[in-house]
């Protein structure tokens, strides 16, 4: 085994050991959205075990934590980031429980999707208590998206202030396209405590404004939910899984469909290649931009009265589905369940990483569908 200062690491070698330090742990199968080839990343973290850097936890095969030769490296060449994991793990004890490492595992998968779409994650950012301590450290949301876990947040307050220590948020997301409390559902879906939610996106907002230089409004909450997970299959169940009633406690397919429970639209990012392109884009543009990206003002304005759509072309009731706005879909579903309107077809307007998933939530054949291609997608982002 190499001693600490003689291992050279690639990029994604620092890329899969900092989304580990930064969230504790995490499960292997997250990784792999860390680069375009499953096969390099497979045999990265095996060069990363044989070194001795990365290791399994006990009785666990699928999480991966730091060693104590993997500690010993970050001290040695990553300062900040050594910092970060030992204040976050409190002093190294990560925790072992079944809790624990839920928690760790659905933080790990959104933070490696972050840091893949340029979003900063652990110590490339300031904290509040260095903002705290220096009112110039306040960022410009447009200069820099980023994203703080809750856990992350509740250290550095310092104190449990209200019931946020108790959401199901991975964190939240500040960006100029968007502001969101994060959830990683995994492989399942999850029930939350709206009340609970609902507090959590209120003193996110506090944080904001702690955080940036002018950045929400006077009164404006949190106005978003992202909802990652392993793919449109587990999606799919998500938006189907609802219990209604009248209790707090609902599920969140009960939130997507029923926007009151929350006022937030929910965003659906899946933690893919194709996720973090679609990440990119709504944490770069807000929902009005890209409705502006896609229709003109003559299209939108053409909407007929009574109907509420994105846009309206040659007979076509349009919605757009870039802003990975599942909350819409569920609203198109329950409007058009045949993708008819009094006139004629309703469509969909998304980007070739979205279609399979729009095209099996709707379950109608023929479904009007208009594909932009992941180079328009990339072109939006360059301002093309």
């Amino acid at each position: 085994m190499m001693t600490q200062n003689k291992i050279k690491l690639n990029q994604l070698c620092r890329d899969i050991l900092y989304v580990i330090a930064c969230s504790s742990a995490a499960e292997r199968e997250d990784l792999n959205v860390l680069s375009p080839s499953y096969k390099y990343v497979s045999n990265m973290v095996s060069k990363m075990i044989d070194n001795g850097l990365i290791a399994y936890m006990r009785n666990d095969a699928k999480i991966l934590r730091l060693t104590k030769n993997g500690l010993n490296y970050l001290r040695e060449n990553d300062t900040p980031l050594y910092e970060f994991y030992m204040k976050m793990t409190n002093d190294g004890q990560a925790g072992h429980s079944q809790r624990h490492k839920e928690l760790m595992i659905k933080t790990a998968g959104a933070q490696a999707s972050m840091l893949m779409a340029g979003i900063d994650i652990g110590p490339q950012k300031p904290s509040l208590i260095d903002i705290r301590q220096n009112a110039a450290a306040k960022m410009n949301i447009e200069d820099q998206p980023t994203f703080y876990m809750g856990k992350e947040i509740k250290y550095q307050t310092g104190q449990k202030v209200s019931r946020s220590h108790l959401s199901r948020a991975s964190g939240v997301l500040f960006s100029q396209g968007t502001t969101a409390l994060v959830y990683n559902t995994v492989d399942s879906s999850i029930k939350i405590s709206t009340a609970v939610e609902n507090e959590t996106a209120m003193l996110a907002r506090v944080w904001s404004a702690e955080l940036y230089n002018q950045y929400l409004p006077p009164g404006v909450s949190i106005y978003d939910s992202i909802v990652m997970c392993r793919g449109d299959d587990v999606m799919l169940s998500v938006m189907e899984n609802c219990i209604g009633g009248k209790s707090t406690m609902k599920m969140m397919g009960d939130t997507i469909k029923n926007i009151g429970l929350t006022n937030r639209s929910t965003r659906y990012i899946p933690i893919s290649e194709d996720g973090i392109l679609s990440l990119q884009l709504i944490s770069t543009y807000t929902r009005r931009e890209i409705k502006d990206l896609l229709f003109t003002k003559a299209e939108q304005e053409a909407v007929p009265a009574g109907y509420t759509a994105d846009a309206f072309i040659n007979g076509l009731l349009c919605f757009e589905f870039l802003s990975c706005n599942v909350t819409k879909l569920a609203y198109v579903k329950s409007k058009f369940p045949d993708m008819k309107w009094e006139h004629g077809d309703v469509g969909i307007v998304c980007w070739d990483g979205q279609a399979d998933f729009v095209t099996r939530y709707f379950n109608v054949k023929p479904i009007r569908i208009r594909q932009y291609s992941k180079s328009a997608i990339q072109n939006f982002l360059k301002g093309e």
